[in-house]
């Protein structure tokens, strides 16, 4: 049997290295356990980076997409939530106006036709609310109100329904306002972009529409109709008590009527948010089954990375204690 021996330098040398191979291991060992990533990626998924490198497209791409949707999504909730306050101010009109009777006195008469003006004031309000600066019911001239100052616009009206005898008038006046395509509310009273609903595409195949705007049918004949009952009061005009009881008592079923419309409405724009939320729902599912397929790619087992890390940490110490022994070795002591 051959055997072969080294001299001490070679074999100290030997050792040193051994040494330095063990703790490069342990520092190797250690950063990829705290870290997760391994050392050499490229090594690490056997030198095939192109299915990595497309998960990460597909990361990217989904969340890209949840955050699309999940901001037209809180555009959607805040023009719902707007819609909702107009229902509120609708039925509150409604309850004024039901409150009071042939019997009630003038001062009452008044407060209905002032109630009136207040309900058309919070309805612009509200249709003139914005998301992160973006105007809501504008359609895609969201850098703009869209609507004029309430008061500008009953001002108009009050313009318009000028030298009316009778409630007729008033109604026809306030009715050429908001219809006239070139003039009243299409002219001065409506400021956003009346071209084609704002549309956005969230999803493949999947696009909404943002549809309400202020000059939808539905609000443009709850506007007037609140517009009507302003009028009933307004000192301009100075119209007679039973004139503002018929113009009162006559806008009560034009506001009854403007339920359903306005229901339907805000049930699209509650479709439209059903339709985000599956997108955000979908595309996050997606994004997180990625996630996982990703880290089993390019990340290090934690389990078998503690293990390796064990061992390397034993070897290290054997190592110590071995090379203490040999340092220790002697003639004298090995004829003993």
């Amino acid at each position: 049997m051959t055997m072969t021996s080294i001299g001490d330098l070679a074999g100290n040398f030997t050792n040193r290295l051994h040494t330095a191979r063990i703790k490069s291991d342990l520092l190797r060992l250690t950063s990829e356990m705290s870290t997760g990533r391994p050392h050499d990626p490229v090594a690490h998924q056997g030198g095939d980076t192109a299915r990595l490198a497309l998960i990460e497209r597909d990361i990217g791409i989904a969340r890209s997409r949840v955050a699309a949707a999940a901001g037209l999504g809180h555009i959607l909730t805040t023009m719902q939530t707007a819609l909702d306050g107009i229902e509120g101010v609708r039925l509150g009109l409604v309850g004024q106006i039901i409150a009071v009777t042939a019997a009630s006195d003038a001062l009452e008469w008044a407060r209905a036709g002032e109630a009136g003006a207040a309900a058309f004031r919070d309805i612009v309000g509200q249709l003139n609310g914005t998301f992160g600066g973006l105007s809501l019911f504008a359609g895609t001239a969201t850098d703009r109100p869209a609507l004029a100052d309430a008061d500008a616009m009953l001002a108009s009206l009050t313009a318009a329904a000028a030298g009316a005898a009778t409630a007729s008038d008033v109604i026809a006046a306030v009715d050429a306002w908001f219809n006239d395509p070139a003039g009243g509310f299409a002219m001065m009273g409506y400021l956003g972009d009346d071209g084609a609903p704002l549309s956005r595409r969230i999803d493949d195949g999947v696009t909404v529409t943002v549809e309400p705007r202020a000059d939808h049918p539905a609000l443009k004949d709850l506007m007037r109709a609140a517009a009507v009952v302003a009028l009933s009061a307004d000192p301009a005009l100075g119209l007679p008590r039973s004139t503002s009881m018929t113009l009162v008592t006559g806008a009560l079923p034009d506001l009854l009527s403007a339920a359903a419309p306005l229901t339907d409405l805000r049930a699209d724009v509650g479709l439209e948010e059903e339709r985000t939320a599956e997108a955000v729902t979908r595309n996050g599912a997606l994004s997180a089954a990625l996630s996982i397929m990703r880290n089993e790619i390019a990340l290090v087992d934690p389990y078998a990375t503690a293990t390796a890390l064990r061992e390397t940490e034993t070897q290290l110490e054997t190592q110590f204690v071995v090379t203490a022994r040999l340092a220790g070795l002697s003639l004298v002591n090995y004829l003993r």
